[in-house]
């Protein structure tokens, strides 16, 4: 009896010691999205309404983190879509990226914390892919964003925007919208609109920029 107690007793420690390693780091499988029968940019994902998409992976650090994102999309006239980045598993609490084209323009529209602001993207004009890269720092007081043509130059510095190596950067004096806004509230990222418009999305990946 006392050699049968001890095996069970081995047992259970052993069950014990897994459980709490798959309760840390990267083993959680909180990134993994069990059961899912979409893919949307070539990453798994899940439907959380209509056109909404929970897509596979978290950020670091519980949200307290920067992380880069890849987008590349097309947009028709007339087309919106949206990106959720830091968000929760409902797709609220977090940064709201909008996609819109009207006449060719394409306009950006990120929102957080009931603060908004909007950028024309002229780099796209008339063209049917938007491919991007995207900076969310949201380890700083208040969220910084970034945000680069994939094709194109992946300057930081605070004037970016208007020097033409990036297509926005929340942190230019020009933008103090952003303000007191704070952080974003999740760890989960999304999509929503017509996913077979969306060509390549990868992601949370190690942030471009240390600023």
């Amino acid at each position: 009896m006392k050699y049968i107690a001890n095996i069970i007793s081995i047992f259970i420690l052993s069950s014990l010691l897994i459980s709490c390693g798959e309760l840390s780091g990267s083993n959680t499988g909180a990134n993994l999205l069990p059961n899912s029968a979409e893919l949307v940019g070539g990453l798994d994902a899940v439907k959380s309404g209509d056109n909404r998409y929970l897509l596979s992976g978290t950020v670091d650090n519980g949200g307290n983190s920067g992380h880069s994102f890849r987008t590349k999309f097309k947009l028709n006239n007339g087309e919106t879509i949206k990106f959720y980045f830091f968000a929760s598993k409902k797709l609220s609490g977090g940064v709201v990226y909008t996609f819109t084209r009207a006449n060719g323009v394409v306009t950006l529209e990120m929102t957080l914390n009931g603060l908004t602001d909007t950028v024309e993207l002229s780099q796209f004009e008339n063209i049917e892919i938007i491919d991007l890269d995207i900076d969310i720092h949201n380890d700083h007081t208040d969220i910084h964003h970034l945000v680069w043509d994939y094709n194109g130059e992946h300057s930081d510095a605070e004037e970016c925007t208007f020097d033409g190596d990036c297509l926005y950067n929340s942190e230019d004096f020009a933008f103090d919208v952003w303000l007191g806004v704070g952080r974003a509230s999740g760890t989960f990222w999304g999509f929503e609109g017509d996913k077979s418009q969306v060509i390549i999305l990868e992601g949370p990946l190690e942030a471009i920029s240390n600023a």
